[in-house]
């Protein structure tokens, strides 16, 4: 059965939010994250009686007869011919009282909880950058198959008009100049094909990333391919910037508690642990002596049993090697962080001055594209101004129409560049895209 067709809105916004929402990858990262919840959840449980253990047990228990042994003394012995209720119980349970180490075990979970979330924002933020890039890629490929479409028409103008200067025997046309013509018909097929490829691959990418079946629509606010609005700050703000949200150094942040937390908790497993334990057994029996007549029936049966236990308890590893290498290794894997750490803000820092410095590059090479996309633009208007009064100079029009179109192709991948280079300088700094709004106003 075939699912009704819709047809979808989006902008750059709308599209990376919605991509992100569907994605089975982001929604795999929030199952782990809620897998640190829960065990949160478990440590705070599990020191709640964690040894409580009990058993109920019914059943027929025999009774007891009198008998005289061979040296003439009276003793009971059992007889199952006669059978009688038994019922018994016994409980065990232990409730440690070690305080202080569940609160350093929750402190660890909990930092545990806090460098996977920044992880997950790391890569949510990274996720948001492969979306943007689909995004403008998509009209890119929009773009080039309008410029191929448009390069074949001009090219079958240019073709009706040296056949009719030649019909018309005008001084300066050749033969010679339709073939040439012709002969590049073979770049425009070439650049058409390039085109419906580069457009077929990238709807298929954001129907995948839209979750879309083949038969919706999916529309775009933008219908051109413009660069972005946004102001990208000087460098020294999106420093301040990168060490306020950027989700590797919050990470770093919370490995290090983990960390901490871990140490102090192996040290504390080196003391004495306490705890109290406790037991009760209770069992009862309705299968007494029955040789002689009883008007007791429920008389009692020496089985029956009522014990009871309640106490400190003191436990003590005596192989504190084994704990004490633990502490070792604990703290190495800590020290090793707190390196990273000393150089951590600084490499990042580094990094971000690279994709500042391509954002002023892409935008350096915006402006002057931009310009010659102008002067293209007035070589081919004066080009077409004097073919129409003297069309004995076919290559001139041609050569101008040439560069024109070259030159807007240059232009618009010039476009994506900027747009693709603003996107990489803010994933750094660890911002989504729904982010950039408030920094950037």
């Amino acid at each position: 059965m075939l699912t009704e067709a819709k047809l979808v809105k989006h902008d750059i916004f709308s599209f990376v939010d919605q991509a992100l929402q569907t994605d089975p990858r982001v929604a795999e990262l929030e199952f782990g994250l809620q897998s640190k919840t829960d065990r949160i959840a478990a440590i705070k449980k599990e020191v709640i009686l964690p040894r409580l253990q009990g058993g109920i047990a019914f059943g027929p228990a025999p009774g007891l007869q009198s008998t005289v042994n061979a040296q003439g003394d009276s003793i009971s012995v059992w007889d199952f011919t006669k059978l009688g209720p038994y019922f018994g119980t016994e409980i065990n349970f232990a409730q440690p009282l070690n305080v202080g180490q569940l609160l350093t075990g929750i402190d660890a979970a909990q930092a545990d909880y806090e460098q996977t979330k920044w992880d997950i924002r790391y890569k949510k933020v990274h996720q948001s950058l492969e979306y943007q890039q689909m995004y403008y890629g998509y009209l890119l490929s929009v773009e080039m198959l309008k410029l191929a479409a448009d390069a074949e028409k001009q090219l079958e103008r240019a073709e009706e008009a040296i056949e009719d200067a030649l019909d018309d025997d005008v001084e300066g046309v050749s033969q010679n100049d339709l073939l040439t013509l012709r002969a590049g018909s073979y770049q425009v097929a070439k650049g058409q094909a390039e085109a419906q490829k580069g457009y077929a691959k990238a709807k298929s990418a954001m129907y995948f990333a839209l979750n879309l079946e083949i038969q919706d629509s999916l529309e775009l606010a933008d219908s051109l391919l413009l660069p972005r609005t946004e102001i990208v700050p000087p460098l020294d703000t999106l420093r301040l910037w990168l060490r306020a949200e950027s989700p590797e150094l919050k990470r770093l942040k919370a490995g290090l508690s983990a960390k901490s937390s871990l140490v102090e908790l192996e040290k504390a497993k080196l003391g004495p642990e306490f705890f109290v334990f406790g037991s009760f057994k209770y069992a009862k029996s309705w299968a007494g002596d029955r040789k002689g007549k009883s008007r007791d029936v429920f008389s009692e049966d020496p089985i029956n049993t009522l014990s009871g236990s309640l106490g400190l308890g003191l436990r003590y590893k005596l192989n504190v090697w084994h704990t004490a290498e633990k502490v070792r290794q604990s703290k190495t894997d800590l020290r090793q962080l707190q390196m990273l750490e000393k150089y951590a803000a600084s490499g990042l820092e580094l990094q971000l001055e690279d994709y500042y410095h391509e954002y002023l590059e892409s935008q350096t090479r915006l402006e002057a594209v931009q310009k010659s996309l102008r002067a293209t633009d007035a070589m081919l208007k004066g080009a077409a101004m004097s073919f129409d009064l003297d069309p004995s100079n076919p290559k001139a029009l041609l050569n101008a129409y040439v560069a024109n179109m070259n030159m807007q192709k240059d232009y618009y991948f010039e476009v994506y560049r900027y747009n693709m280079a603003v996107a990489k300088l803010m994933t750094h700094l660890g911002l989504l895209l729904q982010d950039y709004l408030p920094y950037l106003n």
